[in-house]
Parts: C-alpha cells; structure tokens; sequence
C-alpha cells in the first residue's frame, strides 16, 4: 500500500499494471501484490501509458517526462507544458498534453512542441490511430487531430472537460466538472425539414426543424444546434431554428451540431404566385393640372385574394421626363 494519492492507472495485462500519482509514485502490479519503483523524482505523476511492459511514458508536474526500458525510470526531457496526461499510436508517435495551448510530440527519438495557439489548453488526450486523435480542457474545448491538423469542434459548454476515451468502432466519451458526459456519435448526421422553403412576404417566418441519426439511422436526442444564415439582408434564423423573411432573395440556413456534423436548407423570399397589384388612387382617367403633384397609392393581393402584409409596390411610368 501507499498513502499517496493515485491519478492515472495503465497496463498492458492483469499481470502487468501500473498506477501514478503524488510525490513520483509509481507503483506496479504483477498479479498477486503491488511494489513501489524508483521513480527518481519527487514530482507529482499524472498520467501513465506505453506500448509494452518494457516500454512505459509518465508525465508530471514542473514539466517531467519520465520513460521506462523494462529495468528502470529515467528522465526523458523537460517539457514546455506541464504535462498531465499522455497517450500515443505507437513507440514513434506519443502525444503529452497539459495545462498549456502547447502540445509535445514524441517521434521515437526526440520530444518536440507544437507551436503555440495550435490548440486551447488541453488537459486529456486519447485516440485509436495517429489520424484520430482527441483532446479535452478548459472551457468545454475539444480538438481533433487528422494527422495533419488539429481543429476544436464546438461542444456548446463552458465546463473544464477532463477526460476522453475512445476506440475506433465506438463513439467518443468525454467527462468534466459538474458532472458533465459528452458522447460523440461517430458517423452521425444532421437532417433538416423542410430542406426548402418559400416565404411570399416580408416578415413571415418559417420554422426548420432538425434532427441528429447516429450511424444507424437512429434518432439521437438532446441535440443542440448552432444555426446560421447564408444572408441575413435575404433571411434571418434564430436559435430555435425559426427564419424570418428579411428581403427579396435567396438564403441557405445551415444547422451545425456538437462535432460538426450539418445540414441546410434553402430559404427564398419572392412574391407569391398570381400575385397582382392594384392603384387604388387616383382613380383612371383622372385628370390634372399642369404642375400638380400626384400622390399613388396601390395594394398587394395573393392569387387567393388576400392582402400580402408588408409588401412593397415598385412604381414605373411608360413615359420618361414629365407626366
């Protein structure tokens, strides 16, 4: 036993584990008992991972990377973050985050950082290949790394995420303060009714309602989504999905969930067909005196012969000059 505090737990079998955690414990497990090992640090230890039993990672406080070759610890490098998890694809190619907007790499050979602002700060990492990696932290962030880039994906929260786990056939799981889970559904998409709508007057609306499926066409509830309007001057959107006619055009209406799965449907704003327009004064044939000036007045009305509210008349003359 040990009356240090415990943070991270890896192994590679039920004969072969090890746990981290305060004042450079490192414990390991073989089976039937645990045995403390010789860390040679006295730093807090936050993270643990490997790819065998003889070839072990552990990260810690005031920038530590310790390794282990299967006979002991030894430093690696001091980083420039303050490592507090780490996980990797392969021997030559592990990932070290922590409380920072850096991020180490280790190729097999040598510890490097990624160049500041590559991504917030990230307090967890985990993935499934070197093209599919994840990481957690401050303020609900969540990053993505492709392989080539790292790109934050919108979670709609502000709460510090602690945790990822994932495998390559399985949605993502992410845990923060306040109890918060997040699930990522991998495959997932959005739809969007209607896909197309037409708005005949300025200032009707239209509500677009949508919907997440995971992978299996299957209805994924609790869903938020962001919208957005293609142009605003044409259609606007609220956050519940509602669109209001703004001006004669057309708009696409986007609707983005959590991870960034989308869908859009478009808005046109135009009259409605068989729509007439009438001038209701003068009356025709009226007459005027030279000089005079005319005020018009006219009318909209649908082909069903209702009034069109807040349409606007465009007003033309056969002859050019004075009338």
């Amino acid at each position: 036993g040990t009356g240090s505090e415990l943070r991270c737990v890896w192994g590679t079998s039920p004969t072969d584990v090890f746990a981290v955690g305060g004042a450079g414990t490192i414990l390991h497990y073989d089976g039937s008992t645990w045995s403390e090992m010789a860390s040679g640090t006295f730093r807090n230890i936050s993270g643990i991972w490997g790819t065998s039993s003889n070839d072990v990672y552990a990260v810690g406080e005031f920038r530590s990377i310790l390794h282990y070759k299967g006979t002991s610890w030894s430093a690696m490098t001091d980083a420039v973050l303050r490592p507090g998890a780490i996980w990797g694809s392969l021997a030559t190619d592990v990932y070290a985050v922590g409380n920072s907007d850096r991020i180490m790499h280790y190729d097999g050979t040598s510890w490097s950082a990624w160049p500041p602002g590559t991504t917030p700060g990230l307090l967890s990492v985990w993935g499934t290949s070197s093209t599919d990696i994840y990481g957690v932290g401050w303020n609900g962030v969540i990053s993505h790394y492709n392989g080539s880039n790292w790109k934050v994906m919108a979670t709609g929260i502000g709460s510090i995420l602690n945790g990822v786990w994932t495998t390559s056939n399985a949605d993502v799981f992410v845990v923060g303060d306040f109890g918060v889970i997040l699930r990522g559904f991998r495959g997932a998409t959005v739809e969007l009714t209607p896909s197309t709508a037409t708005l005949t007057a300025l200032g009707a609306t239209v509500q677009l309602e949508a919907e997440g499926r995971d992978a299996g066409d299957n209805l994924i509830g609790g869903v938020t989504f962001a919208w957005r309007s293609s142009d605003l001057g044409v259609a606007s959107v609220d956050a519940t999905g509602v669109v209001t006619a703004v001006a004669h055009g057309f708009a696409t209406i986007t609707a983005t969930a959590p991870g960034g799965a989308s869908a859009t449907a478009t808005v046109t704003v135009a009259p409605a067909s068989g729509t007439t327009a009438t001038i209701t004064s003068p009356s025709n044939w009226a007459s005027f005196a030279p000089g005079a000036t005319v005020t018009f007045t006219g009318s909209g009305a649908d082909s069903e012969g209702g009034s069109l509210t807040g349409a606007s008349l465009v007003w033309t003359s056969s002859l050019d000059g004075q009338i």
